[in-house]
């Protein structure tokens, strides 16, 4: 049920407060001034996954069986009342977790700490989490998880240094349109000059500066516009190698 008192400085004043603080749980929750008042509003908190998982959590301090239909159904409390509570996999939320990618992965991490196959299609949606979840979890390359680290360039960098431990060719679309992941990839992937990701680093003075300082190393002239119009760069390129910007 949507709280509208919550947008009114001084709710007691409105219209069917008193009422709606029997029906309404975060209402509820603080108008209740000791624990036996919260007590004795449990069929209350029974129907809210958020005033369920907090009531199990921070005031018996334990398994709270009324509640959990509704924090089952909540990918978010299912999760905390998981991890917090319950301290072990608990599958009468997992169906919830599974579905959401941020609390499935979480779920992996935290509580199952192991390959979690009901999760991974969630998973492997998101760039960060598929990416997190080979290297931490499936502890070598994921394919499942790949188009959509391949999709982003910092993930695709880090997957091909961290995870593959070599270049990542389906993620050298997006990492070569970004100069920093470009130029990190030239470093520490390839380890040689990467002509895909020139272009974007030769445009980015202090970048390009880096490239040649630390790959190249020797005059760049596809970069020298970019970095003679950083002062800083600009010096440190021709008191490097002795060239005028």
């Amino acid at each position: 049920m949507l709280n509208l008192y919550q947008f009114h400085s001084r709710p007691q004043q409105l219209m069917g407060y008193a009422d709606a603080a029997k029906k309404i749980p975060s209402i509820a929750w603080q108008l209740a001034k000791s624990d036996v008042a919260k007590r004795e509003l449990e069929h209350l908190w029974a129907t809210d996954p958020k005033w369920a998982y907090l009531y199990a959590q921070d005031l018996i301090g334990k398994r709270w069986p009324p509640g959990e239909a509704a924090i089952a159904g909540s990918a978010g409390f299912a999760y905390h009342y998981a991890r917090d509570v319950i301290r072990k996999p608990w599958p009468p939320g997992e169906a919830a977790i599974a579905n959401d990618t941020q609390w499935a992965y979480r779920y992996v991490r935290d509580v199952i700490r192991k390959p979690w196959p009901p999760g991974e299609a969630a998973i492997a949606k998101n760039p960060p989490r598929a990416y997190e979840y080979a290297l931490d979890v499936i502890k070598k390359p994921w394919p499942p998880g790949e188009a959509a680290i391949a999709s982003n360039p910092e993930y695709a960098y880090r997957y091909a240094r961290h995870v593959i431990k070599g270049p990542f060719p389906p993620g050298e679309a997006a990492i070569a349109k970004d100069p920093e992941w470009a130029y990190y990839y030239a470093l520490y992937v390839i380890k040689k000059p990467w002509p895909p990701g020139e272009a974007v680093i030769a445009k980015d003075p202090y970048r390009a500066y880096e490239y040649v300082r630390d790959i190249i190393k020797k005059p760049w002239p596809p970069g020298e516009a970019a970095i003679a119009k950083d002062p800083e760069w600009a010096y440190e390129y021709q008191r490097r190698f002795g060239v005028k910007l």
